[in-house]
C-alpha cells in the first residue's frame, strides 16, 4: 500500500531505459516490500515501444514520467525534483531490494534522523548462481570518503541503495544533466563537499546483479577524462590531484587490461569448442 503525499517517507527512485525483463523482476522485488510512507516513481529515459506499455500498465499507486532519451542524469534530476518523499531511494532497473530492506531502511531512519545520507553494502548476484557479499567502509569523516573514491581502485560506495534527504540533495546541487558517466559519483563528492553527515548501513540491502551489459571495458578508458575533471572539481591542491590522477588512471587501466584478457581468454576457449 502506497500512502498520500503527505505521509510519504521514503521515494524509491527508479531511471529505466529498456531491459524489461530485469525491471520487471527489480519492480516485483519492491511491491513485495512493506510500501507504507513509500512511494515508487519511475522516470523511463525513452525506452521502445514494448518496455513503454508495460510501464503504462503498472499499478499499485507506481509512478511512472516518461521523457525523451537524454541520459541517466537527467532522469535521475528529474525524478529527484519530482519526488514526494522526505528521502530519497535510488535503485537501478537491474538490481533487487532483499526481503525486508524498505523497513530496515525506516528503522535506521527513525534512529538517525541527523544523517543526510546512508550508504549500504549490497550483495553480488551472478548468473552461475554464486552470491557475493560487498563489505564496504565505514568512513570517520568526509576528507577519507573523498580521498578513497579518488584513490581506491574500488569505489567505496554504490549508487544503488543510497538514501538521502530530498532537499539536502536539490540544495547540494543534485545530478549533473551534463554528465554522461560518473553522474553517482559526482552527486557524491557534491554531499560531501556540503559538509553532509552520512552513514553506513552493513546489511546487504540491495542485491546486484551482472549480467553481460553491466560492464563496458572501453567505457574505462574513455571515462578517464571524466575522472581527472572531478578530481579537479572536488579534490585539494595541484600536488594532491596530480598523485590522484595518476592513482585513479592506473587503476582504471589495470581494469581495462584485466577485463580484456578475461575477455579474450573466455572467447577463445568458445572458438576452440
Amino acid at each position: 500500500m502506497i500512502v498520500s503525499e503527505k505521509e510519504i517517507l521514503i521515494t524509491i527512485l527508479l531511471a529505466s531505459y529498456n531491459r524489461l525483463e530485469l525491471l520487471k523482476e527489480c519492480i516485483r522485488s519492491v511491491v513485495e516490500q512493506d510500501l507504507i510512507e513509500c512511494e515508487v516513481l519511475i522516470v523511463d529515459d525513452g525506452s521502445d515501444n514494448v518496455t513503454i506499455e508495460w510501464l503504462r500498465g503498472l499499478k499499485n499507486g507506481i509512478k511512472v514520467i516518461f521523457q525523451e532519451n537524454k541520459g541517466v542524469a537527467t532522469a535521475r534530476q528529474v525524478g529527484l525534483h519530482e519526488a514526494s518523499g522526505k528521502y530519497v531511494l535510488i535503485l537501478d532497473s537491474d538490481d533487487l531490494l532483499v526481503e525486508g530492506a524498505i523497513s530496515h531502511w525506516k528503522k535506521t531512519l527513525s534512529a538517525s534522523p541527523e544523517i543526510d545520507f546512508f550508504y549500504c553494502n549490497n550483495q553480488e548476484l551472478y548468473p552461475n548462481g554464486k552470491v557475493k557479499k560487498s563489505d564496504y567502509v565505514e568512513f570517520k569523516d568526509a576528507h577519507s570518503f573523498r580521498n578513497a573514491i579518488f584513490r581506491n581502485p574500488r569505489i567505496p560506495y554504490k549508487h544503488s541503495g543510497l538514501l538521502f534527504k530530498r532537499d539536502f540533495a536539490i540544495e547540494a546541487g543534485g545530478y549533473n544533466k551534463s554528465l554522461t558517466s560518473k553522474v553517482d559519483i559526482d552527486l557524491v563528492l557534491k554531499f560531501l563537499k556540503a559538509e553532509g553527515q552520512f552513514g553506513l548501513i552493513p546489511e546487504p540491502l540491495v542485491s546486484f546483479r551482472f549480467h553481460g551489459n553491466a560492464v563496458s571495458r572501453k567505457k574505462r578508458v574513455k571515462d578517464l577524462n571524466l575522472w581527472w575533471n572531478l578530481i579537479d572539481k572536488y579534490g585539494y591542491s595541484s600536488f594532491m590531484n596530480f598523485y590522484f590522477k595518476m592513482a585513479r588512471t592506473s587503476w582504471e587501466l589495470l581494469k581495462f587490461l584485466f577485463e580484456q584478457f578475461i575477455f579474450y581468454t573466455s572467447s577463445k576457449k568458445n572458438v576452440t569448442k
